[in-house]
C-alpha cells in the first residue's frame, strides 16, 4: 500500500507541473489571506464564465494499478451560473446504454435533480447526489463542484501542495443539505483548486479528490484530470478529459 500510494504522489507532481498549472501563476508574491469568504470566490473566479462541454473516461484501478472498469462520458458543466449545472452521461459497456443525471442548485440551496437510464433512457428515481458513480471512487456531487457555491465557510489553516503555498478551508452546506461537507485547498499565488477532501457528520474522512491537471480557458483556467480515492480503500478512481470547449449561450 505504500508503495502504491508513493507513486502515485509521485506521478502526480510530475503531472500537474506538466500542465498549465505553473504558467498561471502571477509574477506577484502570494497574499496570504485569511477571509475563508474571498479565498472561495478567488477560487471561482478562475473558472470560465462560460459553461463548458468536456468529453472524457472514467476509469477504476485496482490496487496495483490495472484498470478494471472504464466508462465513457459527456458532460456540460456551468459553476459560475447564478444556478450552478452539471448534467454528465456515462456509457455502460455491460448493458450497451447511457445513464445521465442533470443536477442544478437553486438559489435557495436545494439541488434539482434528473436522472435518466436504461435502453431506451426513461427518467428514473435520481441517486443522491454523494453517492459513487457506477462503483467508483467518486460522487456526482464531486464531479458537478456545486459545493464550491455553498457559502458556509471556514477557514482553517495552510499547507504546502506541490511546492505552492495553499489556504485551506471548510465548507459546509446549506441547512436543506445533508451532513457532508468539504476541505478545499486553494494556491495562495492564483487562487486554483489545487486538491478537496469529502467528509461526513462525525468529520471522518469519506474521500479525498487530488486534481492532476488544469486547462487555461478564457484568462482562467478549469480542472481537466483528476483521481479519486475512497475509505476503506479499495481501489482508485481517475477522471481523464479528452477534450474541453467552451459551450456559447
Amino acid at each position: 500500500m505504500k508503495t502504491f500510494i508513493k507513486a502515485t504522489i509521485i506521478f502526480a507532481i510530475a503531472s500537474v507541473f506538466g500542465t498549465d498549472l505553473v504558467s498561471a501563476d502571477s509574477d506577484e508574491p502570494p497574499q496570504p489571506n485569511n477571509n475563508p469568504n474571498i479565498i472561495l470566490q478567488n477560487a471561482l473566479a478562475q473558472f470560465p464564465e462560460k459553461p463548458l462541454e468536456m468529453d472524457g473516461a472514467l476509469l477504476i484501478k485496482n490496487k496495483k494499478g490495472f484498470i478494471s472498469h472504464k466508462y465513457d462520458f459527456n458532460a456540460i458543466v456551468d459553476i459560475n451560473d447564478t444556478t450552478p449545472s452539471a448534467k454528465y452521461s456515462f456509457f455502460v459497456p455491460e448493458t450497451k446504454s447511457f445513464m445521465s443525471l442533470e443536477t442544478t442548485l437553486e438559489t435557495n440551496g436545494i439541488p434539482k435533480t434528473i436522472f435518466r437510464k436504461g435502453q431506451p433512457a426513461k427518467e428514473v428515481e435520481p441517486p443522491p447526489l454523494d453517492s459513487p458513480i457506477l462503483g467508483s471512487d467518486i460522487t456526482w456531487e464531486n464531479l458537478s463542484m456545486q459545493f464550491l457555491k455553498w457559502t458556509n465557510a471556514v477557514y482553517v489553516d495552510s499547507d504546502t501542495v506541490l511546492g505552492l503555498q495553499t489556504s485551506i478551508i471548510k465548507l459546509y452546506p446549506t441547512k436543506f443539505r445533508d451532513t457532508v461537507h468539504y476541505k478545499i485547498w486553494v494556491a495562495e499565488k492564483n487562487s486554483a483548486l489545487m486538491r478537496f477532501e469529502e467528509y461526513d457528520a462525525d468529520d471522518s474522512l469519506k474521500r479525498t479528490i487530488w486534481i492532476k491537471s488544469i486547462k487555461k480557458i478564457d484568462g482562467g483556467f478549469t480542472v481537466k484530470d483528476l483521481e479519486a480515492e475512497s475509505f476503506p480503500v479499495i481501489h482508485r478512481t481517475k477522471i481523464k478529459i479528452n477534450s474541453i470547449v467552451e459551450v456559447d449561450e
